[in-house]
């Protein structure tokens, strides 16, 4: 798992002290997650001397084990935090596995869900590590992507076709109506962008 872990930060001029969430395999057991936590440790420690700056967190304390998706649950919930810029906490963690020491590592744990900052000069980044029974290892770097550029408007007067099917005409007039209440309430929508969006 450490090897993994360096070699993917070494290969992509990846600063794990960037990184504010690792989405730990965290089975839970008493032997699996201070081999995995040493192994995040190491690995981290092998870039940084920081403490304390990256959240450890498992889906498997809110929902268990998935199985063969609790590395996809893994990647999911880290694309949510994300985007609703937080970062989720572990439900019911009261103590810390006897064999894990946080203290003085990279990693804190909380319970509660926290406000993700924006790195200064960056973008939001976490890790998911997914660990198969057969010994497969997997840990994915996860960026935020940056806000792609807003075209400009063309804001042209005049007509627009606009498509609309139904099996009816009542059905028809509703959707007509629908999306008529819809432009209204959405002022800043382009009619050229609706229409365009509807023929596809």
């Amino acid at each position: 798992q450490e090897r993994l872990i360096r070699q993917i930060y070494q290969d992509f001029a990846i600063d794990p002290a960037g990184i504010g969430l690792v989405e730990a395999h965290g089975t839970g057991t008493k032997l699996g997650d201070p081999v995995e936590f040493r192994a995040l440790d190491r690995a981290f420690r092998g870039f940084t001397d920081a403490e304390r700056f990256c959240s450890l967190g498992s889906t498997k304390a809110s929902i268990g084990h998935a199985q063969a998706a609790a590395g996809v649950i893994g990647v999911i919930k880290t694309l949510l935090a994300m985007r609703h810029e937080v970062i989720p906490g572990l439900p019911h963690h009261t103590e810390t596995n006897s064999s894990v020491t946080l203290a003085g590592s990279p990693f804190f744990v909380h319970t509660e869900p926290r406000r993700w900052a924006v790195p200064e000069g960056g973008r939001r980044r976490a890790a998911v590590t997914s660990l198969g029974a057969s010994g497969t290892n997997a840990h994915a770097v996860i960026e935020q992507p940056s806000e792609p550029p807003t075209p400009p408007r063309s804001r042209q007067d005049g007509a627009r076709l606009i498509a609309l099917s139904a099996a009816t005409e009542d059905a028809l007039r509703e959707q007509v109506a629908r999306l008529a209440r819809h432009c209204r309430e959405h002022p800043d929508l382009d009619l050229g962008d609706v229409s365009h969006t509807l023929l596809l």
